[in-house]
């Protein structure tokens, strides 16, 4: 296992992300073209035994984590999240968040999974700061990171290619304090 701990609450639980979660299922979603339309890995095409790869590094010596997202009554994830770049001098790490089955895309899956990391994060892990990156097209993320309290805190002019075009990458942070502030935890 990755060392994630079960995290659970509003009707999501986000389980420790195992082999025998990389399924075709899994593999299917990074190899779709809209799962996967602001995500690096649409680059490569992906197999089971790449994705097996990937979330194997999560039970590396370095510190990162990895769950699998379960609404209550699903028999299968319905994506992942992680929780990496963990930097424990400087007390921040990353976001990163896939929702794998489009008819949860716009609903609240998304904003409950990143309370649940966010709480983990500032809570027992002791952060202080998290960090989400986004393609300034990607109006739906943006949005919630920004209804969660994120602020922008930067611009990566034509970072990333998407389609024949570069577009702006943003860098969106809250601190632990931000967060109880706007969240009472």
């Amino acid at each position: 296992m990755n060392g994630a701990a079960l995290l659970s609450g509003d009707g999501i639980a986000l389980k420790p992300f195992r082999e025998e979660d990389a399924t075709d299922r899994y593999v299917g979603w990074l190899n779709d073209p809209m799962v996967t339309r602001y995500l690096d890995v649409r680059f490569t095409p992906q197999t089971r035994v790449t994705g097996l790869a990937f979330v194997r590094s999560f039970q590396s010596e370095v510190e990162k984590y990895m769950w699998g997202i379960w609404p209550d009554g699903e028999d299968h994830p319905v994506g992942t999240a992680r929780l990496y770049h963990i930097n424990r001098t400087h007390g921040g790490a990353e976001l990163g968040l896939l929702i794998g089955e489009k008819d949860l895309w716009g609903g609240r899956t998304a904003s409950v999974v990143i309370g649940l990391i966010a709480r983990h994060a500032f809570g027992p892990l002791g952060l202080r700061r998290l960090t989400g990156g986004t393609y300034a097209p990607h109006h739906a993320m943006n949005f919630l990171y920004r209804k969660l309290g994120f602020r922008l805190e930067g611009r990566l002019v034509k970072a990333h290619r998407l389609g024949e075009e570069y577009v702006e990458g943003y860098r969106l942070t809250i601190l632990a304090e931000e967060w109880a502030a706007r969240h009472g935890v």
